[in-house]
């Protein structure tokens, strides 16, 4: 079972120690056809109904432990944007029994203070992109193209695709060809 994709800090917990003003939006990639092998993430602090950037986090190299019914990722450091934020003893405990997939979120900030998150699976896509589609009155607007039309050398393009099908394909197209992930988000 693939446990890679988005997950959304949606429950409220009493163990959720001083944060209890923060909200964590968490990746994981750790399987699928070409892993990265990182858990990255994004703090919010929530005021009313208002999530503001906090924080962002990425950890490299996670270790991950199969059991029966959960799979655990440990991460000891990473990197983190602003700098001055830093979380140690990361770790996820996702829980294969539930559906949607939970995941059990625990950390140490510099203080020493232990956090805890309960974040649902929310997709398998990492982001979300608000797309506006504009156009001239009385021109038909786009919906899509018919890769059939071009002469590529990628056989695998041969079919009609919209403005969403090349925004969920393009990351997974061009590992698949080698690009860098640079610039790939």
């Amino acid at each position: 079972m693939n446990i890679s994709g988005r997950y959304k800090e949606e429950y409220p917990t009493s163990l959720c120690k001083k944060t209890k003003d923060t909200k964590l939006e968490l990746r994981i990639d750790v399987d699928g056809k070409r892993p990265l092998n990182v858990l990255s993430g994004d703090i919010y602090s929530i005021s009313g109904k208002t999530n503001n950037y906090q924080s962002s986090f990425i950890f490299e190299r996670i270790k991950k432990i199969q059991k029966k019914n959960e799979v655990i990722l440990i991460a000891q450091s990473g990197k983190f944007d602003p700098k001055n934020e830093v979380l140690n003893n990361f770790q996820v405990r996702i829980f294969l029994n539930s559906c949607p997939l939970i995941a059990d979120v625990s950390c140490i900030n510099r203080f020493g203070i232990k956090s805890r998150f309960l974040c649902k699976y929310s997709s398998e896509y990492y982001r979300t992109v608000r797309l506006q589609n504009d156009y001239e009155e009385g021109v038909k607007p786009f919906i899509s193209y018919d890769t059939n039309t071009l002469t590529s050398n990628y056989l695998d393009r041969t079919h009609p695709m919209t403005i969403i099908d090349a925004f969920a394909e393009h990351p997974e197209w061009m590992r698949a060809r080698g690009f860098e992930k640079e610039g790939i988000e």
